[in-house]
């Protein structure tokens, strides 16, 4: 009695499945040649395949506007950051105009210079007038 195994002796001849290239062209020629259209079920798959095909563009162009939002958002920061560090230098720039003697330079040079004598009070000998009264000549 003969068991039939499903080990390949090394007598018998192995068969060949074919290259990728004609399982690729066998399985695609009626793509190809327009008769799979022909196929009543390959209607309801086309419509599948369209679906796909639409929701793929969207896709698509959605990650290239995020991408872009991204971009500009990077841009965005950057210049932040910039603008950070200029406002900080022009405050230091007017807290050191501000100082006194920064301010005292700049206006020895226009001839003005700093009050030495303190500032005397003018006294007026004006009479004071109750509301009923006027200053019209009464």
């Amino acid at each position: 009695m003969i068991l039939k195994s499903n080990k390949i002796h090394k007598n018998s001849p192995k068969r060949k499945s074919g290259t990728l290239v004609s399982k690729v062209l066998r399985s695609g020629k009626p793509v190809l040649t327009g008769t799979f259209i022909l196929n009543v079920g390959a209607f309801a798959f086309l419509k599948t395949v369209i679906f796909i095909g639409i929701l793929l563009i969207i896709y698509i162009s959605n990650s290239y506007w995020v991408e872009h939002k991204i971009n500009q958002k990077a841009a965005l920061e950057q210049t932040l950051v910039e603008l950070r560090f200029r406002q900080i230098a022009l405050r230091n720039e007017v807290v050191r105009l501000q100082k006194f003697s920064v301010l005292q330079d700049r206006l020895a040079d226009k001839g003005l210079k700093q009050w030495l004598e303190p500032p005397y009070h003018i006294k007026s000998t004006k009479v004071k007038t109750t509301p009923n009264q006027n200053n019209y000549g009464n």
